[in-house]
């Protein structure tokens, strides 16, 4: 009996040494974003312009548990299926009034291609705030479809 007691209360000493709060990351897949056109499709996880014609528009959610906390860091695994756009997302902290309070945000080189986006920490504001990315697809050409791959964030220390 005693050894599980010693046991217990060294199990407790690690656990209340243990940080209670850490950054918490999360990896989100294209098909997360909504489109703005009827050219975007989802496939395969991802959010892809299928369009010949225009460019795509997406936005994607990013899920905050602690609505206060800054984003660190964040990226975006892109496509870009055009040889000369480029492909653009901003990642966007608002308001209740949906005013913007904080951003940031990255651009593929033309030539088409995989790229990863990364994004500088930006402000988390107030709690009632909330954030999302913003995407804008290039056109499908030859180089193939432009299309968001994948999304990850990570809030600081959430404490909620």
């Amino acid at each position: 009996m005693r050894t599980h007691f010693s046991l217990l209360a060294t199990a407790g000493l690690v656990l209340a040494a243990t940080p209670a709060h850490a950054n918490d990351a999360k990896m989100h897949p294209g098909t997360a974003c909504d489109a703005n056109n009827l050219a975007i499709k989802h496939a395969l996880g991802s959010v892809v312009n299928e369009s010949t014609t225009a460019i795509g528009v997406v936005e994607c959610p990013v899920i905050k548990d602690s609505s206060g906390a800054p984003i660190v860091s964040a990226t975006a695994r892109v496509h870009n299926g055009h040889p000369t756009d480029q492909l653009w997302c901003g990642l966007y902290t608002r308001n209740v009034g949906q005013v913007v309070v904080g951003f940031t945000d990255d651009t593929t080189p033309g030539g088409g291609g995989f790229d990863t986006l990364t994004f500088a920490p930006i402000a988390g504001g107030a709690v009632t705030d909330y954030a999302y990315m913003l995407c804008v697809l290039p056109k499908a050409s030859n180089a193939g479809l432009s299309k968001v791959i994948s999304y990850r964030t990570v809030e600081a220390n959430a404490s909620e």
